[in-house]
Order: structure tokens, then C-alpha cells, then sequence
């Protein structure tokens, strides 16, 4: 069933916005715990196999974080034009 030209605009598209500034706040505080943890790592005064495998296992999480919030902002932009669609 089409909707009708009044439910169309009594459409709530508040929860897309919601939603959008929920994911953008979780991948700064991603990015923000993930460079916390990299920085005391890096000052820790390790040295040999520990040292070398501690800082490729943090390269490695420092990588993926901030591929997950890239995810968490393409997302939240995506909901973003969505309710500026709906809206319009």
C-alpha cells in the first residue's frame, strides 16, 4: 500500500538523527580509547620480541578501530541524508 502525500509528512524522522549523532559519538570515543591505549603502550619501556610483538598487535587494533569508525561515520552520514530526504 502506497502511503498517502499527509503520512509522508507526518513522518518522524527524528530517530535517523538520533541514531546518526549516537554512531558519530561512538567512533570518536572509539578512536579516542584506541589512541589512549596505543599512547601508554608506546611509552612502555619494552624491549626484544615483547616490544616488537605489543607494537604490531597495537598497529594492528589502531588499524581495525579506525576502520570501525570510519563504518560508524559513513553510517551516521547515511542516516543523516536519509532523514534530509524524508524531510524534504
Amino acid at each position: 500500500m502506497i502511503p498517502t502525500q499527509s503520512a509522508l509528512r507526518a513522518y518522524d524522522v527524528s530517530h535517523l538523527t538520533d541514531h546518526a549523532a549516537h554512531w558519530r559519538d561512538l567512533a570518536a570515543r572509539r578512536r579516542s580509547v584506541v589512541g589512549t591505549i596505543k599512547s601508554q603502550a608506546d611509552s612502555l619501556d619494552w624491549q626484544g620480541q615483547g616490544d616488537e610483538a605489543m607494537k604490531a598487535a597495537m598497529a594492528r587494533h589502531a588499524w581495525a578501530a579506525d576502520d570501525e569508525a570510519e563504518l560508524l561515520d559513513a553510517t551516521a552520514a547515511s542516516a543523516e541524508v536519509g532523514a534530509s530526504v524524508l524531510h524534504h
